[in-house]
This record gives structure tokens, C-alpha cells and sequence, in this order.
């Protein structure tokens, strides 16, 4: 079992609260778009593209971050700045390239709606709307978002089958060099290995280093 924080334990109350919170528009200035704008249950919880956008299609540095197996981790955003989901869940919210509103403005429209009265009476046995709440109820829903029931997952157990073009790229993927046969793979696994496939540090892929690319980029 990952190390869930003992602070804010899996409530169902607080699981549905964020999850509520993830899709609402409202906590972008406009009203235009949700967290669940940049991290799509379609793509993994991310958005596919290269820069993620925000209100009135403002570009950001970095395409959103995909969200699963987040108990696992221990630091947040492509350059680990933020040491926990709760924090983690309040900065898109104020920055001005994604949902541009103060967490001010936000309590504010949290505090007009008798849902959100409710909801947070629920999650927390008290009335009080506040930003860490917000963090925590969204921390809460977005530790139950997991892998595990992908195609590879059922071949381990015995429940597919892989073709043979996806047992030549799991073959390359796990071998870095073959001295018998003397082949080299793709050497994937030293930092994609284990069952989460990610070593959980930050590696600099050298696209700072290209000529005219000014962002250091983390993956």
C-alpha cells in the first residue's frame, strides 16, 4: 500500500466533493473551463498536446501533467515544485495562463452556492469553506484515480494475450543489450522500470540545450 497521507483520509463525502470541484468551471475567473479541461479521463488524465491552455485560450509552458498512481508520489508538476496534491490542486487555480482567479474570488462563488454549503458540511462535519479544504477534497479524489486494468496488467495475470509486435516492443523496451545474441534493445526499463513504470525522479531531456529553445523542460 502507498503512504496516503493520515491527515486527510479517503472519505467518500471528500472524494465526491473534489471530484465535484475538479469539473467545475467556476473556479476559473470566467467560468469557462474546469481542471478536468487540461487533464481528460479520455488521455490519461492529461490533454494530449504539447502547451495546455487556459481561459480565453491562453497558452501555458508545459502540457498538463497526466494524474494516476498519484499516492505514489512525493512531489508534483513536471519540476516536482509542489510537495503535495493539496498544494498542487491550488496553484492552477490562481495562475494567470490556466484558470486566472484568486482564491479570494473563488470562495467567494463557493460560498453563494447551498451545494457547496452542503458538500462541504458533509466532507468535513463543519460548514467552513476555505482553500486548504478545496486542496483536500481534491487531493482526496485524485488519490483514487489509478492504473491498473490496461492490456499489459491482464497479460500478466493470464487474462490476454500480447501480439507478436507487442511482445517485440515489451522485448526492447526491457533489454538494453543481449550479449548472447548480441543485440541491443531500447534500454527503456532503467527509467521506466518497475510496476509503476517511472523511476519517480526528474530527468532533463537536453531541449534546453537545442539552438533557440529557451524552456528547460522536465519529464
Amino acid at each position: 500500500m502507498p503512504p496516503l497521507p493520515a491527515d486527510n483520509p479517503l472519505i467518500e463525502e471528500r472524494v465526491a466533493l473534489g471530484e465535484k470541484l475538479f469539473n467545475d468551471k467556476s473556479l476559473s475567473l470566467d467560468r469557462t473551463i474546469a481542471c478536468s479541461h487540461c487533464h481528460q479521463p479520455a488521455n490519461a488524465m492529461g490533454d494530449g498536446v504539447a502547451y495546455s491552455s487556459g481561459i480565453d485560450g491562453r497558452l501555458g509552458r508545459r502540457n498538463a501533467v497526466p494524474l494516476f498512481n498519484l499516492a505514489w508520489k512525493s512531489s508534483f508538476f513536471w519540476d516536482g515544485r509542489s510537495p503535495s496534491l493539496r498544494d498542487q490542486a491550488l496553484h492552477p487555480i490562481q495562475d494567470e495562463n490556466e484558470m486566472n482567479q484568486s482564491l479570494e474570488q473563488m470562495l467567494d462563488k463557493l460560498k453563494q452556492s447551498p451545494f457547496y454549503q452542503n458538500a462541504f458540511e458533509a466532507a468535513y462535519n463543519s460548514p467552513e469553506i476555505s482553500p486548504e479544504r478545496v486542496g483536500l477534497a481534491i487531493e482526496n479524489f485524485l488519490l483514487t484515480k489509478l492504473s491498473f486494468d490496461s492490456k499489459f496488467d491482464q497479460s500478466l495475470i493470464g487474462q490476454a494475450a500480447l501480439t507478436a509486435k507487442e511482445k517485440r516492443g515489451l522485448k526492447l523496451f526491457m533489454t538494453e543489450y543481449e550479449p548472447r545474441s548480441k543485440c541491443f534493445g531500447a534500454d527503456c526499463f532503467h527509467c521506466h522500470g518497475g510496476p509503476l513504470f517511472s523511476d519517480q525522479r526528474f530527468h532533463n531531456n537536453g531541449l534546453d540545450n537545442l539552438d533557440g529553445c529557451s524552456l528547460t523542460i522536465f519529464y
